[in-house]
């Protein structure tokens, strides 16, 4: 199975910076935003904060979360996640 990656924006509007190459895309609060696994991408939220769910399947994502809340250094991260961070 494909693992797959879904964001709804609960909160806000989120400004999203995809790969080079790929449409920019905004989120209005309350959207449903799907990205594909190793699309590299980010986002702005336009006002304030945010918040958002995200559905990861299959499950995994969870870990990467929590290295990055316990203070795990970045190059540790990349490696152990397979991710590379976006300038």
């Amino acid at each position: 199975m494909c693992a797959r990656r879904a964001a709804a924006g609960l909160r806000r509007r989120l400004l999203g910076h995809p790969a080079a190459g790929e449409k920019a895309w905004s989120a209005a609060a309350g959207a449903f935003v799907f990205l594909p696994r190793g699309v590299p991408h980010g986002y702005d939220v336009i006002h304030g904060s945010a918040r958002k769910l995200i559905i990861a399947v299959p499950g995994g994502i969870e870990d990467f979360f929590d290295d990055l809340v316990n203070g795990v250094d970045p190059a540790t991260v990349t490696h152990r996640h397979g991710v590379r961070f976006l300038d």
